[in-house]
């Protein structure tokens, strides 16, 4: 396409959510131990040493894994500056905060941050160590003018980065004066929070005219303290409840005990396997147990310990009130703990009937106003948030035809970028329009359009 564009180089695509960086003489055994099992109830994938392969290159790896890390926790204890490994570890994770503006996020294990930030206490008599006298230590005589210069310039280096670090806002325990387990469960919910904004949802079109609902669910929650709440999204195919659905999901999801996510309910509703094997993946991520359930009902033992978790659950695209009591319960006694959540989409209005008005709020999707629809189509057209001026009149027409509903607007935006100008636009407008008159099928016109391009490898559609 004849459209200028510029981009930054490109970052490593995160594979990790944490990166740990510690000393494991100090916290391998009790407060590390505790912090993973407190990330694994929450779903954060983080690294940590013992995940290296045997054979591999041991700093390569773990350099390697702190750039495919979304953020790093460093926490620092009585014997961290002991290991030059840990500081080497703290120069990269600095490096990639700098570059990368990856979040550090600084634990202070047993030790007063400003020993860290000064280099004093424990960490004075590490950096002691690491220099030993020269009149002690013949060795050090040996040392040429280059690598004496090398290593008073590498403990210069280990020394900002401990400074840097230690000046960020972070976490300090001790056990005097706070709970180790209220402290884990702390930095693990703070990260959890971090993630759902470092975490792209659908890139930025994500956020395109959902304003409204995002408020509505404020208030939901605000209201859900001691009751369970029941929030309907619904309106037409292709209008966005499920984008709405996954943005409040991921902005959220850290304020609650548990969470999930049941995509293609009604799809999978007409197989009795998936069905089944839904409701027990649901049942295993809350639980934090493996469940395998058969039976219509819940065995009552699994019922009462769904029954303390406050949990904020998706039900999405379904078509019968059944559909959801399946999943989580009658609709006027759900199985969770008072305070718990449950976002439904729908196309159907009917469903709003059957749940129990006292704890059921609604949201109807409506079709975007034009500035959005137009925002939105740009975005993935030209991936920059309003078309170039030699585009704007011809966007402007493709909006129309895609009468402002976003999934229209996103196959066809995401089809017509892989033209080269504006006369191949107007040509493939002209073919959509032939083919596809009515809404419906303007969707799947475009989104045939945009899938059986070789080159493009599929469409940037996502419901």
């Amino acid at each position: 396409m004849d459209v200028a564009s510029s981009s930054g180089p490109s970052l490593p695509s995160p594979k990790y959510d944490v990166f740990i960086s510690f000393r494991g003489k100090d916290i391998r055994n009790n407060f590390l131990s505790h912090l993973r099992a407190a990330f694994k109830r929450k779903k954060i994938d983080a690294y940590i040493d013992d995940r290296l392969k045997k054979g591999y290159d041991i700093r390569g790896a773990l350099f390697k894994a702190i750039e495919e890390s979304r953020l790093s926790v460093v926490i620092f204890s009585e014997n961290y500056a002991t290991s030059k490994w840990c500081l080497n570890e703290l120069l990269k994770i600095v490096e990639c905060m700098e570059k990368n503006k990856q979040l550090i996020i600084p634990v202070f294990y047993k030790v007063d941050p400003s020993h860290v930030r000064n280099q004093s206490g424990s960490y004075a008599k590490a950096f002691k160590n690491h220099n030993p006298d020269a009149s002690k230590h013949k060795i050090c005589l040996r040392l040429s003018k280059q690598n004496l210069e090398e290593k008073m310039k590498r403990e210069e280096e280990w020394r900002s980065a401990l400074t840097d670090i230690a000046n960020l806002a972070g976490f300090h325990y001790h056990p005097i004066r706070r709970d180790e387990n209220e402290c884990v469960e702390k930095i693990a919910r703070d990260i959890l929070e971090k993630l759902s904004l470092l975490i792209p949802h659908d890139n930025k079109s994500s956020l395109v005219g959902i304003d409204e609902p995002i408020e509505q669910f404020g208030n939901v929650l605000s209201h859900a303290v001691n009751v369970r709440r029941i929030f309907v999204i619904w309106g037409p195919s292709g209008i966005g409840k499920t984008t709405i659905a996954n943005v409040l999901y991921y902005k959220h999801r850290s304020e609650f005990e548990g969470f999930y996510f049941a995509a293609n309910v009604r799809e999978k509703w007409e197989k009795c396997a998936e069905k089944e094997d839904l409701r027990n993946d649901l049942v295993s991520h809350i639980l934090e147990d493996k469940a395998k359930i058969s039976a219509p009902d819940l065995p009552p033992d699994i019922e009462r310990r769904l029954r303390s978790k406050r949990v904020l659950i998706v039900v999405d695209d379904v078509n019968l009130s059944q559909q959801i009591e399946y999943l989580t319960g009658r609709l006027k006694d759900v199985w969770f703990h008072p305070g718990s959540v449950i976002i439904v989409t729908t196309t159907n209005e009917n469903i709003i009937k059957d749940c129990p008005k006292d704890c059921t709020d609604q949201c109807q999707v409506t079709k975007l106003k034009s500035d959005d629809a137009l925002q939105l189509f740009s975005f993935h057209a030209f991936n920059i948030k309003t078309p170039p001026d030699n585009y704007k009149e011809i966007s402007e027409k493709a909006v129309s035809h895609a009468e402002c509903i976003p999934e229209a607007l996103k196959n066809l935006g995401s089809s017509l970028a892989r033209c080269e100008n504006i006369e191949e636009w107007n040509n493939t407008l002209k073919k959509l329009k032939e083919k596809a008159p009515s809404i419906e099928r303007c969707i799947r016109g475009a989104k045939k359009e945009c899938s059986s391009s070789p080159e493009n490898g599929g469409c940037l559609f996502k419901k």
